[in-house]
């Protein structure tokens, strides 16, 4: 059977349970994986050719499609092979290049092609992890923005921290230094404490890593998402956010068609926002293009400007 997957990101968790549960049907299956961005398009094809009485059963996995150049000849070449022999899947992901309309068509004459919609909220990953653990939604969301939307990396770590707790409550404050985080978590959890006047991180991270300009665009980023955030509550006439309960009952569904992205992450970043007034962020921006202005002129160090903003932070 042939198996076409296509959506966004969440395409990989389709894609991977799809796997496994072919796996479990067929115990001991070869399993062969190529990738299309790295030419194995041919290889590919000749897999699916390929039949004999003396292989055993194979799954033959081709990943990110959308980098095959003539998809069209490409897609006419499957559909003359018997592909009900093998277990066969492909994935290509849309969220740059879509699909031309008439190739789903044609798929759909010999493959079962499926589309994964993304929704923005990590659906299919949060689902998996509500299924498969005793987390809530919440603890979810952040498990996936600690490791990552790697469906494989989000299962060994789920397996981790279950064999941590055994019968006991989980709590993630408390395995923290178990979970291995994804670099841009640990990035984001930087950030996180700069805008709560902790800048020893930032500082530390930019003398081992140098990476000044990471540190710089990464803040300034977030600050336009904050002042973006902020004169929104205020136009609905919110100063201060206390509890989760309140915000997502009288708050959030005020604000989600302006401002896209799970609840509880929003609430977290309204708790930050309590600290800073739109003033106040408007003068962090100025002060960030100030300070990266320096440093393409050549009038700072990276080192000293960056560090310089970084304290400005001490200071609200």
């Amino acid at each position: 059977m042939l198996y076409f997957i296509y959506g966004g990101s969440e395409k990989e968790v389709e894609s991977s349970l799809l796997i496994e549960k072919i796996k479990k049907e067929n115990q001991g299956i070869n399993e062969i994986i190529y990738d299309f961005a790295q030419k194995e398009s041919e290889p590919f094809l000749e897999s699916v050719r390929q039949n004999s009485m003396f292989f055993s059963k194979e799954l033959i996995v081709g990943k990110r499609a959308e980098n095959i150049k003539k998809i069209d000849d490409f897609i006419e070449i499957l559909s003359i092979y018997d592909v009900n022999v093998k277990e066969i899947i492909i994935e290509f992901d849309d969220s740059e290049i879509k699909i031309k309309t008439a190739i789903i068509k044609k798929l759909k004459e010999f493959a079962e092609v499926i589309e994964v919609k993304d929704d923005g909220k990590n659906s299919k990953l949060t689902n998996y992890i509500l299924q498969n653990s005793r987390l809530d939604v919440n603890d979810a969301s952040r498990l996936i923005e600690m490791v990552g939307k790697d469906y494989n990396k989000i299962k060994n770590e789920l397996e981790k921290i279950k064999n941590y707790f055994g019968s006991e409550k989980i709590d993630l404050k408390k395995c923290d230094s178990l979970i291995s985080k994804s670099n841009e978590y640990k990035l984001y959890e930087i950030i996180g404490k700069v805008f709560f006047k902790d800048i020893k991180d930032a500082i530390d991270y930019l003398d081992k890593t140098g990476s000044y300009m990471l540190i710089l665009y990464s803040i300034q980023r977030e600050l336009v998402s904050m002042l973006k955030l902020k004169i929104l509550l205020k136009e609905i006439g919110i100063d201060l956010v206390s509890t989760y309960n309140i915000f997502s009952k009288e708050i959030y569904p005020k604000l989600k068609d302006d401002y896209f992205g799970h609840p509880f992450a929003i609430f977290k970043k309204c708790e930050i926002l309590n600290a800073y007034s739109i003033k106040k962020i408007e003068e962090l921006i100025k002060a960030g293009i100030e300070a990266e202005l320096k440093i393409k002129k050549g009038i700072m160090e990276d080192d000293s400007a960056i560090k310089m903003f970084l304290f400005k932070f001490k200071n609200i």
